[in-house]
């Protein structure tokens, strides 16, 4: 049951907040393809006075060719006297941004070109300044009002950056399950401060079986890590191979504990590979 809550809570804290990052990243790609193709659209209506009909009359390759990581194309078409640019979301990504479409329209405004963007992504995954007109058909995309001054899009490593805050949240939240996991089945010892564990002869009093072995177990492993802080490895080897003995008999507490060391250790290398991509992108 214990290992059946941190994963609760590592799912009510943790993935979610992986899981918006990740569609806000995912679409900050398509704005980014965007704004390529819109400088192309802004420099032809400067030589031509109009706006072009196609990817080609913008000087751009073919609508799939401009594509990323999460956008299958950008394609430039016309609408009467405005331009639009559209890039189309692939599928197989987070479902929030899958088969998406985001669409800047371009209009003349007295030699000026403006752009207006919307999209069908969500508001709280659109990226800033991009207007959220979510539909269910196939229906064209309703432009917005907003015109779009100025663009925001994540860098890779803000990205990164909000990829690390996430991971490091989910570590705290698993390492205070390993903490609590003795606690709340009855194994915590007092602790010397030396750092020694304080044992108490009438130990084992109303504990069930596998709640007296997964306390024997603790027990050996807070020795363990005392004689390691005193420098005797031999001891601290000695109590580490007790400890584990003790935690194969403790049953389906002693799996938990395991799981939940497991959960922390899983946590703990994402944020090592979390820190690593940032660090490779200069932060």
């Amino acid at each position: 049951m214990i290992v059946v809550a941190i994963i609760g809570i590592l799912a009510a804290v943790g993935i979610p907040q992986y899981q918006n990052y990740t569609a806000r990243a995912q679409a900050a790609e398509g704005l980014s393809l965007l704004s390529g193709a819109k400088t192309a659209v802004a420099e032809y209506v400067t030589a031509n006075g109009s706006f072009p009909a196609s990817n080609s009359d913008a000087g751009l390759s073919d609508a799939p060719t401009i594509s990323g990581q999460y956008v299958t194309s950008v394609a430039v078409t016309k609408d009467g006297d405005e331009g639009v640019i559209t890039a189309t979301f692939n599928t197989g990504i987070n479902e929030n941004i899958e088969d998406k479409i985001m669409m800047l329209t371009a209009s003349n405004a007295g030699g000026s070109v403006t752009f207006e963007c919307t999209t069908t992504i969500y508001e709280s995954y659109a990226p800033k300044d991009c207007t959220s007109v979510p539909v269910t058909s196939s229906a064209t995309l309703a432009t917005s009002t907003a015109t779009v001054v100025s663009t925001l899009v994540p860098t890779k490593l803000e990205i990164a950056q909000a990829a690390l805050a996430a991971a490091q949240d989910s570590l705290t939240v698993a390492e205070a399950a390993v903490t609590s996991y003795m606690v709340d089945n009855n194994a915590a010892w007092g602790i010397d401060p030396d750092g020694k564990p304080i044992f108490v002869p009438d130990w084992r009093n109303g504990l069930t079986s596998y709640e007296s072995h997964l306390k024997a177990a603790n027990f050996r492993r807070l020795l363990s890590n005392y004689y390691t802080s005193i420098g005797n490895t031999s001891k601290a080897t000695r109590e580490h191979d007790r400890f584990n003995g003790y935690l194969d008999t403790a049953g389906t507490l002693g799996a938990g504990y395991r799981d939940a060391v497991q959960v922390a250790a899983d946590a703990a290398q994402a944020v090592t590979d979390a820190q690593q991509t940032v660090t490779d992108l200069g932060g």
